[in-house]
């Protein structure tokens, strides 16, 4: 039983080194493409999580009876629903 053990080791051994370098050109699976775009929507959900983020403290800065526009990048300013600006901008981090 041993010996027919090693005997068969020592083929698939041998098989290996004749057919490993006709081997080396197959590529099995390409899943470089689907990996992408994981990546790519997995990056879309982070961004709007983020921008979710951003609007729920905005609100919170404004107060519920507020409304809220954004200036500049990441710069709030609050307007009342009678239309008086605010005097100050906020900056959301």
């Amino acid at each position: 039983m041993m010996g027919r053990t090693l005997l068969l080791a020592a083929a698939m051994a041998g098989a290996l080194a004749v057919l490993g370098p006709y081997l080396d050109g197959v590529q099995i699976d390409d899943h470089s493409t689907e990996v992408q775009q994981s990546r790519d929507l997995e990056d879309a959900q982070r961004a709007a999580q983020a921008r979710k983020r951003f609007e729920d403290a905005a609100q919170r800065i404004c107060g519920p009876q507020s409304v809220w526009r954004e200036v500049s990048q990441n710069v709030i300013r609050c307007v009342s629903k009678r239309g008086i600006v605010g005097r100050a901008t906020w900056p959301v981090l």
